[in-house]
């Protein structure tokens, strides 16, 4: 997460390009490019296995 915000800060704070704080970080362009465009920082959960695979157990 820290990660995502230094992205951030590079590009919109220092106006960085995402291709300099790629190679800076070492993340690929697209990753740097996703993180910049991110709004939603919430943490993804993992997917329950559907009921009926569960039940089949």
């Amino acid at each position: 997460m820290e990660q995502i915000y230094h992205i951030k800060f590079e590009h919109n704070e220092k106006g960085k390009s995402l291709r300099r704080i790629a190679q800076e970080t070492g993340f690929n362009f697209r990753t740097v490019q996703k993180y910049v465009e991110m709004e939603d920082f919430n943490v993804r959960k993992k997917k329950l296995l559907s009921t009926s695979y569960v039940n089949a157990l």
